[in-house]
């Protein structure tokens, strides 16, 4: 990376400020609204939060190493989390000697943290009707199509909606960015101390000594063997669904179905709507009563399930389709037209027998 310097005169820069206003108007409208949503969520008694971040990596030292010591040293990997819910907050850290802040780290990271919290709410009296999950927004950790189809896991294993929210770049700060520095230098002081210093060359050593010395937070210890094992074991990422246009979204939710609403802030009312061939959206009748021009439906042709437009009524159990089939982009569907003419297929009859239930109109998802 290189500082590059540019003379210019007054009336150029003034102008360059003003082209850059809209962009700067529409990251600050960004700010105040996902941080108003993060307040207003937390005030919920049926939402619980949590809020997740990496800290810097931990150094391991002690208090009489030699010189050379400094070439040999590892690291620990340090996760931080924080749970809101009905006015109270957990904070919780992840120590693993795994070098990645990858896709399948954080996969086996929230799915181990849910489990500990979905154990406590059985043991207790909390029941939120949804989870949202807030982050910053770096593409290459939280935001990407690798988490979208990480919460639509969770959602379909604890059968709830689950909501991934991002603050706007670089506006993420919060309870999480002080756990891992508190952790860190509690325990430092507690290995640099004279008579009782503690010796810590791992991560493992360092989440025992991090128990010890801090109270608050629980501490956990995730060896990068597992996170491997994990991911070799439940393979995520078979059907990633492609997210286009994911980097402006600040809102996506996955419900148990696996329909996915992207959003581009909190109190956007456009909406993008992604999800499997199986899916569809939710059935509005699952009796199909009082069929019209204009509803969509999934009707079944030779076995095979498609999505399409009603165009009209040939009778009491007749109805002319025009369906849509998968396009090569998982999740994503185009009208059926004839290769040769390239021109789109006329519609044939279905039989109500034939109509398995209404479905939502899908969303255009380009032009």
């Amino acid at each position: 990376m290189q500082l590059l310097t540019r003379e210019t005169s007054k009336g150029e820069l003034f102008d360059k400020i003003i082209d850059c206003l809209p962009e700067m108007k529409a990251h600050v409208n960004i700010t105040r609204v996902q941080h108003a949503a993060f307040q207003n969520d937390k005030k919920e008694n049926d939402i619980q939060i949590l809020q997740i971040d990496f800290a810097m990596s931990f150094g391991c030292e002690y208090q009489n190493e030699v010189q050379s010591a400094l070439w040999t040293r590892s690291s620990v990997l340090l996760f931080t989390a924080a749970l809101f819910y009905k006015g109270n907050c957990q904070t919780y850290l992840i120590c693993s000697d795994s070098k990645n802040k990858d896709k399948d780290t954080i996969f086996v990271f929230l799915e181990f943290l849910y489990s500990e919290i979905f154990k406590c709410d059985r043991n207790s009296d909390r029941n939120p009707k949804s989870e949202i999950i807030w982050s910053d927004g770096p593409s290459a950790e939280f935001k990407n199509n690798y988490m979208v189809k990480t919460i639509g896991y969770l959602a379909e294993k604890f059968r709830k909606p689950f909501t991934w929210k991002y603050f706007a770049t670089p506006h993420g700060k919060g309870v999480v960015d002080g756990i891992g520095g508190n952790v860190k230098r509690l325990v430092r002081q507690k290995m640099l101390s004279q008579g009782d210093g503690v010796i810590v060359q791992c991560a493992k050593d360092f989440a025992s000594l991090a128990v010890q010395v801090v109270k608050s937070t629980q501490i956990f210890y995730i060896e990068e063997s597992h996170i491997t094992s994990e991911i070799s074991d439940k393979t995520p990422w078979e059907d990633v669904l492609p997210i286009p246009g994911i980097s402006k979204f600040h809102l996506i939710e996955v419900n148990p179905g696996g329909a996915i609403i992207c959003r581009n802030q909190d109190l956007s009312s456009d909406t993008h709507c992604f999800g499997r061939s199986t899916d569809f959206g939710e059935g509005l009748d699952e009796q199909c009563n009082d069929l019209a021009v204009g509803h969509w439906v999934l009707v079944e042709y030779n076995g095979v399930k498609y999505p399409g437009e009603i165009i009209s009524v040939e009778g009491s159990n007749s109805f002319k389709v025009s369906v849509m089939e998968e396009s090569n982009v998982k999740g994503l569907f185009k009208w059926l037209k004839d290769i040769a003419e390239r021109v789109r297929v006329d519609a044939i009859n279905y039989s109500s027998q034939e109509i398995i239930k209404k479905i939502s109109a899908p969303v255009l998802a380009n032009s």
